[in-house]
């Protein structure tokens, strides 16, 4: 399987990044059986439709609080507007099976790393990419993050983001979007090289609340 590298848990369930699956990358789940763990093979496989060599899908990787849906970045994606992209996995009534993604997340413009970092809230209804390299109007990669809300009906193939959040102009090349966390909705992101009050790479997180 060649697991390695990134790991998520919620619950019962455990999601497992794969690095160098056919170079493309994959994640394996892992569901606590009811009379507790034990050596066992995955539940599931998850895999992306347009999978290419060392996409290293699962770099980002979280899972919703009701274990329900699954979040993996794949930041070296070229299969779109370079680079990155994210795909959402939904838990199937019957239980977690081997699927490719049921909805996939591309960057509303260039980006760079997208997917380096992922997060979903308690009832995976927001989604927040981290994209630490990407350039803003040509400036030093001071970098983004982008925030995806479920649609009333569902997650769509490829929904469009609902918002584009930057650091302040102070923070410099920061690695802005390597570090992503969502509860509720409230978005909490990290950069880790940020310039803070004249002092370079201290590093610093910004809060964003939902208007």
């Amino acid at each position: 399987m060649d697991l390695e590298s990134n790991v998520a848990i919620k619950g019962s369930t455990v999601a497992a990044q794969a690095l160098l699956a056919q170079r493309q990358g994959a994640l394996y789940v892992f569901e606590k059986p009811a009379s507790g763990w034990a050596d066992e093979n995955e539940t599931a496989q998850l895999t992306a439709t347009d999978a290419s060599s060392e996409d290293f899908l699962g770099t980002g990787l979280a899972i919703s609080a009701d274990e329900a849906t699954i979040v993996a970045g794949a930041p070296h994606s070229t299969n779109s507007i370079p680079s990155g992209a994210a795909y959402i996995y939904s838990k199937p009534a019957t239980g977690w099976q081997s699927a490719t993604q049921n909805s996939e997340l591309f960057p509303p413009n260039p980006a760079h790393y997208f997917g380096d970092a992922v997060a979903i809230n308690g009832p995976g209804t927001i989604v927040a990419i981290g994209a630490p390299f990407t350039l803003p109007k040509g400036s030093d990669a001071v970098g983004a993050a982008y925030v995806y809300r479920k649609p009333a009906t569902g997650w769509a193939p490829t929904p469009q983001a609902n918002a584009r959040l930057n650091p302040p102009a102070s923070a410099g090349r920061g690695d802005f979007g390597l570090g992503i966390a969502v509860r509720a909705t409230t978005v909490v992101v990290g950069a880790r090289a940020a310039t803070v009050n004249g002092t370079t790479n201290q590093g610093a997180a910004y809060v964003f609340d939902r208007p």
